[in-house]
């Protein structure tokens, strides 16, 4: 600190010369949430098919296709909720960070064309589900977590 008189010209502020452990925090409750979110989609999506019956050969039956969805929402809302868990502060703000990480790797799910046997809006509702129950869970938690937390 530089001072002239009783008034300080200008402060170096501590916060600028060392690692900032908050926002590696930040960073981490909402790669714990992707990683969430990709983990329980690739187990439900297993049992999708081992439920319904279906292979990797054949087109994907309605039962498959309302089954991955459910496990799609499932598993955003999990996510959604694992990253406002860990979040230090603003928790909302996780939870929107996480839920446009989601969006963003949606996006060739909705400008491509959908897989053989699969409806038109299937990719698309896919994708928005994403999403929406990333908030969903994230607010779900919010209001769970409690102000003592």
């Amino acid at each position: 600190m530089i001072e002239y008189g009783s008034r300080a010209l200008f402060r170096v502020q501590p916060y600028l010369t060392r690692p900032q452990p908050v926002m590696l925090r930040s960073i981490a409750a909402v790669l714990a949430g992707l990683i969430a979110t990709l983990a329980l989609v690739i187990v439900l999506t297993y049992l999708s098919g081992v439920l319904s019956g279906a292979s990797a050969t054949s087109p994907p039956t309605p039962l498959y296709l309302g089954l991955n969805l459910v496990g799609g929402a499932i598993a955003g809302a999990s996510g959604g909720a694992v990253a406002v868990r860990l979040a230090p502060h603003t928790p909302h703000g996780h939870m929107w960070a996480l839920a446009l990480v989601i969006l963003i790797l949606s996006l060739p799910i909705i400008f491509s064309a959908p897989s053989p046997g699969q409806p038109i809006w299937y990719g698309i509702v896919l994708s928005v589900l994403g999403p929406v129950s990333v908030v969903a869970g994230g607010l779900a938690a919010v209001r769970w977590k409690g102000p003592s937390e």
